[in-house]
């Protein structure tokens, strides 16, 4: 049976799904793109906490460096 439906596709009489035109829903659009904004919002998230941290710590490296110097 698979070897009937394979040689049928071969020939071009049975089609498969390179001829089914997609389109997505609303819903799968509207998922789409509340999944880009939450990816969007968590890089800037990150973002803001690894400015964070490297501010801090510049300060403590800055206040070592004092403490060093005796300032």
């Amino acid at each position: 049976m698979l070897r009937t439906f394979m040689l049928a596709r071969l020939a071009g009489v049975v089609t498969g799904p390179e001829s089914v035109r997609y389109s997505p829903s609303l819903e799968d659009q509207a998922k789409a793109l509340r999944r880009e904004i939450l990816d969007h919002a968590a890089a800037v998230s990150d973002a803001r906490e690894a400015k964070e941290r490297d501010a801090a710590l510049r300060e403590k490296v800055k206040g070592l460096r004092d403490a060093r110097l005796g300032r």
